[in-house]
């Protein structure tokens, strides 16, 4: 069963979160980057080429999400928009 993960991206002055089931980070990046280009509201300082960007990062090899030292799944990913960084944060969320 998918798990659930907490997306957290920094982007153009603005913090965006949401949440997505995967099965791991990179999973849970491709469908991130999926809902961005479903729902303009996700993330709304992305423009159409941004999200195209997304879309088309291969998380597994070229950015891959990286493990937080001294924490338990949360991995950081970054990337550039345009001339923007987008600093992405995800955890993997234990539902209570």
């Amino acid at each position: 069963m998918p798990l659930l993960h907490t997306i957290i991206a920094e982007f153009k002055g603005g913090t965006y979160c949401s949440q997505v089931r995967a099965a791991d980070e990179v999973q849970a990046m491709k469908h991130w980057a999926e809902h961005c280009a479903t729902d303009p509201e996700l993330v709304t300082a992305l423009t159409p080429p941004g999200i195209r960007k997304l879309q088309q990062t291969d998380w597994e090899k070229e950015e891959r999400p990286t493990p937080l030292r001294g924490l338990v799944n949360v991995w950081s990913a970054s990337i550039t928009l345009g001339r923007s960084l987008c600093l992405i944060i995800v955890v993997r969320t234990v539902m209570v």
